[in-house]
């Protein structure tokens, strides 16, 4: 009856979305019905049958295809094909409809895009293929897929990162697949013995058992550790995997990197020990294994400053744990249990306490201001 009144089939809304973009990706909000959510296949002929145009692209170069595809929905994409839809459309990010099946939908799609010729060695913007967008969210069954067809499993992208760096680390940002961050222990596993190498290093030096050991992903370090992975290979910043767990990971992947005989005396460009990235964000489990391995309490860094320094001013940047500027008082009080210099003063002159300027750092202060009146007591 619509189409009686307003023939206009392939009208576009403000995002350059026509009818047909719809009915081949559903509805965007989850709702009591979530199937919606899959695209309609009877709309999608209805709208084809009436002449709607399925090489359109909206405003971020996104087909009808790239949307079916994405969403996973077989019948809808067989549908889009046949009326001569491109199979390799690229968005303005390069995404081919191919490429956003393999990182978002399912095998079946992804092999009807292969019937119909889907180019396998396709990049986005960033370099990935079509196993780095698997890798990343780690699809193994579509990267199974993939490697039937495309074998190079240690391609490089545009940051000279390979599908088993992203692997590794797991997705970079936060979604509802909070877990996806984590890494993927069977994708790394499926690499590896698909020949994967555990020793490349991405354009910043990094190795897939730095993203692991950042993660405090302790099965994928101990898979990449069980193959060889450098247990002391350092960035361009020369961090270790042992030091950028002290500072972002786990206690338990520390151990694992001590049980395979991790260097505790690595020092990064900035001249920092294990304990002094550990006391920047207050990481106190892992202060204490440090402790264990290596009892310099007292090591200074380039800028002269002790961990005792870094545990009460806090991190120096903001980001998503802007209480870290505050310092760390329960790490300040384990440092000082530990026999740590209150009095030792940086390359501008400052002691612990005097870099604890905040206004939120008063309580370590007030802790530093203690211990040292008990010492001069001590001493009388």
């Amino acid at each position: 009856m619509l189409l009686e009144q307003n023939p206009d089939i392939n009208s576009l809304s403000n995002e350059g979305m026509t009818p047909l973009h719809y009915a081949s990706r559903g509805a965007l909000w989850e709702d009591e019905h979530a199937r919606e959510l899959e695209g309609h296949p009877d709309m999608v002929q209805f709208l084809l049958d009436h002449s709607a145009d399925p090489h359109v692209r909206n405003s971020k170069g996104w087909s009808p295809l790239h949307f079916s595809a994405k969403s996973g929905n077989l019948e809808v994409s067989q549908i889009l094909l046949e009326h001569s839809t491109e199979v390799d459309a690229q968005t303005h990010y390069q995404s081919t409809p191919f490429l956003l099946a393999v990182e978002f939908g399912t095998p079946d799609v992804m092999r009807l895009l292969l019937d119909h010729n889907a180019d396998t060695q396709a990049r986005n913007n960033d370099g990935d293929t079509a196993l780095h967008c698997a890798a990343v969210r780690g699809r193994l069954e579509n990267a199974q897929i993939i490697l039937e067809h495309n074998p190079d499993i240690n391609s490089l992208n545009n940051e000279g990162m390979t599908p088993l760096h992203y692997a590794s680390g797991g997705a970079q940002w936060e979604d509802e697949h909070a877990k996806e961050l984590e890494g993927h222990p069977d994708f790394v596993q499926f690499l590896l013995d698909h020949g994967a190498d555990p020793h490349v290093r991405d354009l910043e030096g990094r190795t897939p058992l730095h993203f692991s050991a950042v993660r405090g992903n302790l099965e994928v370090s101990r898979i990449l550790l069980e193959h060889s992975a450098e247990v002391d290979a350092r960035d361009d910043h020369r961090s270790t995997p042992f030091l950028v767990a002290a500072e972002h990971g786990t206690p338990d992947v520390m151990q694992l990197l001590l049980d395979h005989n991790a260097d505790t005396q690595a020092r990064d460009n900035d001249g920092d020990t294990a304990l002094h990235c550990a006391a920047v964000h207050g990481h106190l489990e892992n202060a204490r294994i440090i402790l264990e391995h290596n009892p310099d309490i007292n090591s200074l860094c380039n800028e002269g400053m002790t961990p005792l320094h870094y545990a009460s001013r806090g991190a120096q940047w903001e980001d998503e744990h802007a209480r870290e500027l505050e310092g760390h008082p329960d790490l300040v009080q384990l440092l000082l249990d530990h026999g740590a210099d209150l009095h030792v003063r940086n390359l501008e002159g400052k002691t612990a306490a005097e870099v604890a300027c905040g206004p939120q750092q008063q309580e370590i202060i007030q802790m530093l201001s203690e211990h040292a009146a008990l010492n001069q007591r001590n001493k009388e």
